[in-house]
């Protein structure tokens, strides 16, 4: 997944975030990761890193939410974090 997450095509990278939710109650290191996406230039891949986050811990959850809301300007990408 790792691999996938760098990946110069966005549908990789977002492919990467929904293989990953499996990975995400348990590992921080998934969620590390995933969070990176966070100031992708896709607005794909950061709608669904704010749908992904959703299978996350509560703290990886809320620090991934609360930075895509932070500094994001796409309105799908904002309603899938306040979902």
């Amino acid at each position: 997944l790792g691999r996938a997450c760098d990946d110069p095509e966005p549908g990789m990278r977002e492919q990467a975030l929904r293989l990953g939710e499996r990975f995400y109650p348990t590992s921080p290191d998934a969620c590390r990761r995933a969070a990176t996406l966070a100031d992708d230039r896709s607005a794909r891949v950061r709608f669904q890193l704010a749908l992904s986050a959703g299978r996350m811990p509560r703290e990886a959850r809320t620090d991934v939410l609360a930075g895509l809301l932070s500094r994001e300007a796409d309105p799908w990408v904002q309603t899938a974090a306040l979902v």
